[in-house]
């Protein structure tokens, strides 16, 4: 497993987790059971991170890092 992103936000985290599994990449959050239990630990260990296989890792960084679509005016 590779870490693709580390968030603050628990929220954030499954945000991104839900754009990743929208294209197939299956996610985990190690930190998630810590987060919940106390959510301030969020920052003291260092944030929530979002792991994918090592297989998927490359195409994870790249779906993360392409710009979102303008909307239409």
């Amino acid at each position: 497993m590779k870490t693709v992103a580390n968030l603050t936000s628990l929220l954030e985290a499954d945000m991104i987790c839900a754009q990743l599994r929208a294209f197939g990449i299956e996610t985990f959050l190690p930190d998630q059971g810590m987060v919940l239990m106390q959510p301030l630990y969020s920052e003291a260990i260092g944030g929530i991170r979002v792991q994918v296989a090592d297989e998927d890792y490359e195409r994870a960084c790249a779906i993360l890092s392409a710009s979102p679509e303008e909307p239409a005016a």
